[in-house]
């Protein structure tokens, strides 16, 4: 079951702690986790998809392992040896002659080693090309264990709730989650995330403990004081985005902004009336 009809900004893959012998439930096993899996994907990782594409015959890319951040003042700052998620960015040639800044020449792989386990399960994953033309790119099917859009649908809310706690909070590429949310909220899978509260506090518990960010208070993830609603002076910079977003990466049917947004205050609103 395809949940929605848009392109994904990113690879999110995770790494199980198990695979480097460290448990994280210290605070110093955490960092010695993050630590260690920074060094490998960047060191092995990085190099091992090099060699891959290579031996099938591609050419004309470069890897970038991502070592620096640009901070709230726009300055390039070395990022810290312990920090998670680690990105990679494989930059391609475009076929399109005519560039598009809100879709860089690359594929973001976001590598994580804290992220939950589960819940989880096999799919089956496939080209759009394939779709679209029976035949050509069959070799990229392939199974792989994913998450359930119930976590997903979840771990999107808070998402959001944290980010407009930020006294900056960021829009480019963000309207996607609101999209995201809007497309599950009347799923079975959206149904099931919000009448499962050993679910929705496990996550709420697992972002409290294994990011920790400073700025956020994880008690407003309770269901009566979640908000995710877009602040009002942040509303013209996401109904921008949005519009690229619907430009440029959804390609199929999706709601004006202002309905968009009237669907998010109605989930909010609905999760506000939950008692678990």
């Amino acid at each position: 079951m395809r949940t929605n009809d848009k392109s994904s900004e990113d690879i999110d893959l995770a790494i199980s702690h198990s695979f480097f012998g460290i448990e994280k439930t210290s605070k110093n096993q955490r960092e010695k986790l993050r630590k260690t899996a920074r060094a490998y994907i960047h060191e092995v990782l990085s190099m091992q998809l090099d060699a891959k594409l290579k031996a099938m015959g591609v050419s004309g890319y470069s890897i970038e392992n991502v070592t620096q951040v640009q901070d709230k003042n726009g300055e390039w700052r070395p990022i810290d040896s312990d920090k998670d998620p680690t990105v990679i960015l494989l930059h391609y040639p475009s076929i399109v002659e005519d560039a598009i800044s809100y879709i860089p020449s690359r594929v973001k792989i976001e590598i994580s080693a804290l992220s939950m386990d589960e819940p989880s399960e096999q799919r089956e994953i496939h080209s759009l090309i394939e779709e679209c033309f029976e035949g050509e790119d069959a070799g990229a099917n392939s199974k792989v264990r994913t998450v359930l859009p119930t976590r997903t649908f979840l771990e999107k809310i808070f998402l959001i709730a944290e980010e407009f706690q930020k006294d900056k909070p960021r829009h480019l590429r963000m309207s996607r989650h609101l999209y995201d949310l809007e497309k599950l909220m009347d799923t079975q899978y959206g149904r099931d995330a919000l009448s499962d509260g050993s679910l929705y506090n496990e996550i709420v518990e697992h972002r409290r403990t294994y990011y920790a960010l400073k700025y956020i208070n994880y008690d407003l993830h309770t269901p009566s004081t979640i908000n995710f609603m877009i602040p009002e002076k942040e509303l013209e910079l996401w109904k921008t985005d949005y519009a690229a977003m619907k430009q440029f990466f959804i390609y199929g049917q999706s709601l004006e902004f202002n309905e968009l947004t009237q669907r998010i205050e109605e989930l909010n609103k609905r999760i506000k009336k939950i008692v678990f």
